[in-house]
């Protein structure tokens, strides 16, 4: 009732190196620097990640978008795009052991057996370096000013099990989920909405506004707490500003406070994804 969706996108193109924005590049960079600064040598931080995160000659970039109305009003945008890495074959027999060895492979059905009944990614299968996502509200001609980056950087591998001409069929390596994708005309206005949205300007980090409201509003409460406490005196200019930031003690002010208090909260938050865990796509 509130969301509906009305379009779901996934492109895998070749691009220039010079082509690609610098926030389609962030998934990949936040990658490299982790697996650089491992101290233990022991430790793995994932597979296939590169040892630089400098970008060759061309790259496969790749983009999930979903489209969708909010209350059939506002039109809502939320894009992930990273480089993709092409993976050995020690590499995607690394992937399905890992995806057998956490259970994520009995995600495929109640019939899930064994190890034999997970099929093993094929040599399309590749890993995907996401910068994080970015959301985008408005009119599609302004979303590439309405918009902001939330949650961490992720990274899932990704199988084309099948492509031809009119259709793709692509499975998540380790979980085995599915998903069919119809080709579209290279003209759809909504297919393309990615390319305005990653460029220029630079979204705004949603954790930087939540930790701006956090700050606001602390502000707002030792304000109110101080003018509490002080004692009745004549009209001062610091008396003045605290009367001004105070937070007047009316049930709706504090109302919005605590909106303002979850709002912050939410913009600070991940969704539950981990940086830097494979997700089980």
């Amino acid at each position: 009732f509130f969301f509906e969706t009305t379009g779901l996108y996934q492109n895998l193109l070749r691009m220039p190196r010079d082509k690609i924005p610098g926030y389609v590049q962030d998934g990949l960079r936040q990658s490299v620097t982790r697996k650089q600064n491992e101290r233990n040598p022991n430790i793995n931080s994932g597979i296939g990640i590169r040892s630089s995160y400098d970008l060759q000659e061309t790259e496969i970039v790749a983009v999930n978008l979903v489209c969708a109305k909010f209350l059939q009003i506002l039109s809502i945008s939320v894009v992930l795009v990273g480089i993709v890495t092409e993976l050995k074959e020690e590499q995607r027999v690394a992937i399905r052991k890992r995806a057998v060895e956490t259970g994520r492979a009995q995600r495929l059905g109640s019939d899930w057996q064994g190890d034999e009944d997970h099929p093993p990614p094929t040599q399309n299968t590749v890993r995907v370096d996401f910068s994080s996502p970015l959301i985008a509200v408005g009119p599609a001609p302004l979303q590439r000013f309405l918009k902001l980056s939330i949650g961490p950087a992720t990274d899932v591998f990704l199988d084309t099990t099948y492509v031809d001409d009119k259709i793709r069929l692509g499975r998540g390596a380790t979980s085995g989920s599915r998903f069919v994708f119809q080709r579209v005309g290279d003209e759809s206005p909504q297919a393309n909405l990615w390319r305005s949205l990653v460029a220029s300007p630079s979204p705004l980090p949603a954790k930087k506004i939540g930790l701006v409201i956090f700050g606001l509003v602390a502000v707002k409460l030792l304000a109110t707490v101080l003018l509490l406490l002080a004692p009745s005196a004549p009209s001062s200019a610091v008396s003045t500003a605290l009367a001004s930031l105070a937070i007047p003690l009316k049930p709706l002010a504090w109302l919005k406070t605590g909106f303002l208090c979850l709002l912050a909260f939410l913009l600070n938050q991940s969704g539950g994804v981990v940086e830097g865990e494979e997700t089980s796509s």
